[in-house]
């Protein structure tokens, strides 16, 4: 009794090649807008410069030396900020309290596009650097952009302490 070698068949018609290559064709038109969606969507920057001396900002100002934190959208969206804060380590018997910046130019609120910043200033005599868990600024729909000063670790251990302590 002889064996018949198993065989197989591939039989493309022209359905199948038109199935084919429309999944293929639409994937990469999926791809395609996912990827331009997360490029165009706001994207804000901050940093901060120290050690600025003040020239021009007013009599207020004049030979002060000033913390300039300056919120850039490197997004393709406008974004309309609408203000600057610093949010400081725990310190036991403290209750948790973010510093608001008010001197921020131009005044805010204020729509920021492609390439476009807004910047706050502070007296750097009144900034203790060592006790600054990060900057913040935020827009008009509540996020918040943040610039980590303090390490990671800090940070979480600051966090977990906060949440843990009973406030008064």
């Amino acid at each position: 009794m002889m064996r018949e070698a198993a065989s197989f068949h591939l039989g493309l018609s022209l359905t199948s090649t038109l199935a084919i290559y429309g999944a293929a064709l639409s994937t990469l038109t999926a791809v395609t807008q996912v990827i331009t969606h997360l490029r165009d969507r706001a994207k804000v920057v901050l940093k901060t410069r120290k050690n600025m001396k003040a020239v021009g900002l007013g009599h207020a100002y004049d030979g002060m030396t000033v913390v300039i934190v300056t919120a850039t959208n490197v997004g393709r969206r406008p974004v309309t900020m609408h203000g600057f804060a610093m949010c400081p380590l725990f310190k036991k018997g403290q209750p948790e309290t973010h510093f608001f910046l008010n001197d921020v130019r131009p005044p805010t609120p204020f729509e920021i596009t492609e390439g476009k910043d807004v910047s706050a200033f502070v007296n750097q005599a009144t900034v203790d650097f060592d006790s600054i868990s990060y900057w913040y600024a935020w827009d008009s729909t509540g996020r918040h952009y943040h610039l980590n000063v303090a390490p990671w670790y800090k940070r979480w251990i600051s966090a977990y302490r906060y949440k843990h302590t009973k406030q008064p």
